[in-house]
C-alpha cells in the first residue's frame, strides 16, 4: 500500500496537447474535509486508505496541490443532447489529472468533478455549496452502488467538501468528487472530430484509446471497425443491466456514454421504486427521451451516432451499419440471462420473454416495489402457492399477481431444479436493498445541516450561514456506503428501511 506522493501519475491524453486537451487548473477548494471515501477505489490504485486522510493527502485530492507528474487540463468534445447537436462541449467544471499505475499493473484516470477552471472555456458561476455537496454524495454513492451489484461504472475514490465553519470565502466553497476509470472517453469525443472536421485528430484519438485501454484490438485486421464494434457491444450489456436492476441513467446524452461501456456522469438518477416503465428521472426531461422505458432505445441511437463520426475511419457506411448492428441482438441476449438469473431458471425456454413482457406489465400496472418484488420471488415454490404472500402483497391487483404467478410456477416445474439451490440462486441475483433516495436525502441533511428543500433553493450566502460554526456530520453516509457496498445481504436490525426496503 502507498501514499498519493507515491503514484506514478502521466497523461498520455495531455501530451497529444491541443485540440485534444486545454490547460487548466483546479479552483482552490477552501480547508478541504473528506466527506466519503471508498476504499474499494483506493484498492485499484493500491493505495492506503489510511493516508487519504492526511491534510496532504486532501490538498491532492481536493486539487489545491498538485500530484507529482499529473497535467491537469480539460479534454474538448461535443455531443447529442437530448437528440440534438449540442456543438463543443468542454467542461470547465471536470478535470482530468491524469493516469497512474494501479495495483495490478492497470492505469486509471483520477478525473476530479466540479473543479476545473480553464481561460479557454466559460466558467459557470459558484452554485450553492449545500447543493453542490448533495449532488457529490449522490453520484458518489451510485457509483459504489453500481459497482456492488456488478453494474460496469466509473468508480468514485473520495468526496471532498469546503469546511464552511473555517472559511467564509463563498467562492471557494462547494465539493470536488474523485473520480477514477481505466479511461474517461466518450462517444462526445470522437463526435467533435468529426463534425469539426479533423478527421486527423480522430485516427489520433482511436489509436490513443486503443493503445491505452483495448490493446488486444491492435491485432485486428481492422482495428477501428472492431473498437466501433468491441463499444457498441459492451454498450448493449450496459443497458440490459440497467433495465434488469431497475435504473433509470437519466442523461444518456453521447458525451455521457462510455467508449468502455461505463457508466458515466452519475447525475439526475434513479433506481426505480414503485415501478413505473416510463419513469423519467432528470426533471430537465420534460419529453420522456430518456424513461427507463427508452434506455434501451437511446443505447441503439447513440451507438449510431458514434458510428458516423468513426465513418471516417472505418470506411463505408455499410462497414459502419454492420459495427453496430450486433446492438439489438447483444442487448436480448443479455437482457434475457440476466433475468432469468433473477427469476431462478437455468436454462433458456420458448415462452420466457412472454413470461417476462407479463412481468414488467404487472409490474407496471401495480406500481409494486422493483425491489421487493424481485427479492421475494425466492420465496415462491413451483409446487403451491403457499410462498407467494410476500410478492402478492406488493399488488394492488392479486388476482392479476396470481394469474403471472401461475405461468411462473409452470415454468419452473419444467426445470425440476432443486428449490433450495434455485432460492439460493435468486438471493444471489436479486439485491436486497439498493440506493433509494429517502436515505440517501437523510445522510445528506446530516452532512449538511439544513434541510432538503433548503439545499434545493438556498442561495450561497444562506447555505454558507447555515452551515457556519458547525462541525460536518459524514457517518450517516459512511453508513449507507457500508450498506450499499453488500446489496444481497438480508437488511440488519437497525438499518433504516428506507435503504434496506
Amino acid at each position: 500500500m502507498r501514499s498519493l506522493d507515491e503514484l506514478r501519475m502521466v497523461n498520455r491524453l495531455a501530451r497529444l496537447g491541443a485540440p485534444f486537451v486545454v490547460a487548466a487548473q483546479p479552483v482552490p477548494l477552501a480547508h478541504p474535509r473528506l466527506a466519503a471515501l471508498s476504499a474499494g477505489a483506493a484498492g485499484l490504485l493500491g493505495l492506503d486508505p489510511d493516508l487519504l486522510r492526511s491534510e496532504d493527502a486532501l490538498a491532492a485530492l481536493s486539487g489545491n496541490r498538485q500530484l507529482p507528474g499529473g497535467a491537469p487540463v480539460v479534454t474538448v468534445h461535443g455531443g447529442h443532447r437530448f437528440g440534438l447537436w449540442a456543438g463543443r462541449l468542454g467542461d470547465a467544471g471536470t478535470l482530468l489529472l491524469g493516469e497512474a499505475v494501479g495495483a495490478a499493473g492497470q492505469c486509471q484516470e483520477i478525473r476530479l468533478d466540479r473543479a476545473g477552471r480553464a481561460a479557454a472555456l466559460a466558467v459557470p458561476p459558484p452554485g450553492d455549496p449545500a447543493a453542490l455537496l448533495r449532488a457529490a454524495i449522490r453520484a458518489f454513492l451510485c457509483s459504489e452502488a453500481l459497482h456492488a451489484l456488478g453494474i460496469p461504472t466509473t468508480r468514485a475514490l473520495a468526496v471532498l467538501a469546503s469546511d464552511a465553519a473555517a472559511s467564509r470565502e463563498s467562492a471557494h466553497q462547494g465539493a470536488v468528487l474523485v473520480r477514477l476509470a481505466p479511461d474517461f472517453l466518450s462517444f462526445g469525443h470522437f463526435e467533435h472530430f468529426y463534425f469539426s472536421g479533423r478527421h486527423d485528430a480522430l485516427r489520433v484519438l482511436a489509436d490513443h484509446l486503443i493503445d491505452r485501454a483495448l490493446p488486444h484490438l491492435r491485432a485486428e485486421p481492422q482495428p477501428y471497425f472492431a473498437l466501433l464494434r468491441e463499444t457498441t457491444l459492451r454498450t448493449a450489456r450496459l443497458v440490459a443491466a440497467w433495465q434488469a436492476a431497475g435504473f433509470c441513467h437519466g442523461l444518456m446524452n453521447t458525451d455521457s456514454m462510455s467508449m468502455l461501456g461505463l457508466t458515466m456522469d452519475h447525475g439526475p438518477f434513479a433506481f426505480i421504486e414503485g415501478f413505473d416503465a416510463h419513469h423519467v428521472a432528470n426533471p430537465s426531461d420534460t419529453g420522456g427521451l430518456y424513461a427507463w422505458s427508452a434506455q434501451p432505445g437511446v443505447g441503439e441511437r447513440n451507438c449510431a451516432a458514434l458510428a458516423q463520426a468513426m465513418l471516417p475511419l472505418v470506411g463505408s457506411a455499410e462497414d459502419a451499419r454492420a459495427a453496430v448492428s450486433p446492438y439489438r441482438r447483444e442487448f436480448t441476449a443479455e437482457l434475457e440471462r440476466l433475468l432469468r438469473a433473477r427469476l431462478g431458471l437455468a436454462a433458456p425456454g420458448d415462452a420466457d420473454r412472454v413470461l417476462f413482457d407479463r412481468l414488467f406489465a404487472l409490474l407496471h400496472e401495480n406500481r409494486a416495489d422493483f425491489t421487493l418484488f424481485f427479492r421475494g420471488l425466492a420465496q415462491v415454490r413451483a409446487g403451491d402457492a403457499g410462498g407467494d404472500a410476500t410478492c402478492r402483497a406488493l399488488c394492488a391487483d392479486g388476482e392479476a399477481f396470481d394469474a403471472w404467478a401461475e405461468q411462473y410456477r409452470q415454468r419452473l416445474r419444467q426445470e425440476a431444479r432443486d428449490a433450495a439451490e434455485r432460492a439460493h440462486g435468486m438471493r444471489l441475483a436479486n439485491p436486497a436493498r439498493v440506493m433509494r433516495d429517502q436515505a440517501v436525502e437523510e445522510a445528506v441533511r446530516q452532512a449538511v445541516g439544513i434541510e432538503i428543500d433548503q439545499v434545493a433553493e438556498a442561495a450561497l450566502d444562506q447555505a454558507a450561514e447555515a452551515t457556519a460554526g458547525r462541525d460536518a456530520d459524514f457517518s450517516a453516509i459512511a453508513r449507507l456506503q457500508l450498506e450499499l457496498s453488500r446489496p444481497f445481504e438480508d437488511a440488519e436490525p437497525g438499518f433504516p428501511a428506507s435503504a434496506a426496503r
